[in-house]
């Protein structure tokens, strides 16, 4: 209240009245961030690596902010990069609460396209030249033995230029094991050559001595044991006298391979004397007038050592052919681990789908 003829100080109070309504405040940020995956290189070049992130918000308050499960996308800007491939990417909340974190997990799938036709082509078709020098006649050792090193060697260089490309590990990988084994297998085929070269050798010395015996035993067998060494063989009858058979190292005897047995025979004379006659037997009648024929024994030594030959030549054509079978194996065995691998990485993320 104010006094009459006073000045006086009013005091007043503005007052405004607003009505307050529930709101959402939405608020995009843009992160760029760099991920790194460690990757499982066993049955690399042809791997797929699950590579798994969680993002987190800061405020995990009751209130806070948190990802709206069906508005929440996943966009990936290239599917398909230098040396991987895309194949699958989802998200995931880990639990049943208010989605504050999420897994995003993407599996990315190495592309072996390359890989196959800069290193495991280029093996397979000098492996294949190497192993085919076992079909390669006995005799020739020296291109069997430098055909298979040079495969060797062009092997072991492409290997030793991969290693400066392909991820270091620790643990060895496919491609590594792949390597090994066509290096390995060179190697076998290497001392495969050398053994048959030693038993070649030894077999050829052993029929050589073999035949010097025979052909020994042949001109002793047909040297005259009886009768007068010196002047000549008196007959039986008639008293006469033929001169001795000459020495049989004379002559072109020993100019010839075979063997030519010498005989003693017994003939009626003319006249009614019977005399001994040492004379060497016609090769027409050899085989009929001699039992122990030398033609006869060198020929059957010629059928055993031909057949000794070939049963050689039989084993190492089964050994040829296993080699051949133990390669397939190997390729079939390892597609077959490297299908399971794959498979069992596709088996732990069931509710990966297709990208989204």
């Amino acid at each position: 209240m104010a006094d009459r003829g006073n000045a006086t100080t009013i005091k007043t109070y503005k007052s405004q009245r607003k009505r307050l309504y529930e709101a959402e405040v939405v608020r995009m940020e843009l992160t760029s961030f760099t991920l790194l995956c460690d990757f499982d290189l066993t049955i690399y070049p042809f791997g797929v690596h699950p590579c798994m992130y969680n993002i987190t918000l800061n405020d995990q308050s009751d209130n806070g902010p948190y990802f709206n499960m069906s508005a929440t996308q996943l966009e990936l800007k290239e599917q398909r990069m230098s040396l991987f491939m895309v194949r699958y990417s989802c998200f995931q909340v880990p639990s049943n609460s208010t989605p504050r974190t999420i897994t995003v997990t993407v599996l990315l799938e190495s592309l072996f396209g390359g890989f196959v036709l800069s290193i495991f082509a280029p093996v397979v078709v000098i492996t294949t030249i190497g192993v085919s020098t076992l079909l390669y006649a006995f005799e020739n050792f020296q291109d069997r033995i430098a055909v298979t090193l040079a495969c060797l060697i062009v092997e072991a260089g492409l290997y030793s230029q991969i290693c400066v490309v392909i991820p270091i590990s620790a643990a060895p990988k496919f491609v590594d094991i792949y390597f090994f084994y066509g290096i390995l297998r060179m190697f076998f085929v290497c001392l495969n050559h050398l053994g048959v070269y030693r038993w070649l050798i030894a077999f050829k010395d052993r029929k050589a001595k073999d035949l010097a015996k025979r052909n020994e035993l042949a001109l002793q067998s047909n040297v005259e044991p009886t009768g007068a060494v010196k002047g000549g063989v008196k007959s039986d009858i008639g008293g006469k006298e033929i001169k001795s058979l000459r020495s049989t190292n004379e002559g072109p005897f020993f100019n010839s391979n075979m063997i030519t047995p010498v005989y003693s025979t017994r003939e009626n004379l003319t006249g009614g004397d019977v005399s001994t006659k040492v004379a060497n037997t016609p090769k027409d009648k050899i085989f009929s007038k001699f039992p122990c024929n030398a033609w006869e024994d060198n020929e059957e030594a010629e059928k055993k050592y031909a057949a000794i030959y070939k049963r050689f030549t039989i084993k190492s054509y089964f050994y040829f052919v296993a080699g051949v079978v133990f390669d397939f194996v190997f390729f079939g065995l390892s597609g077959y681990v490297i299908m399971m691998l794959r498979n069992k990485v596709f088996i732990q993320y069931p509710a990966c789908n297709s990208s989204t």
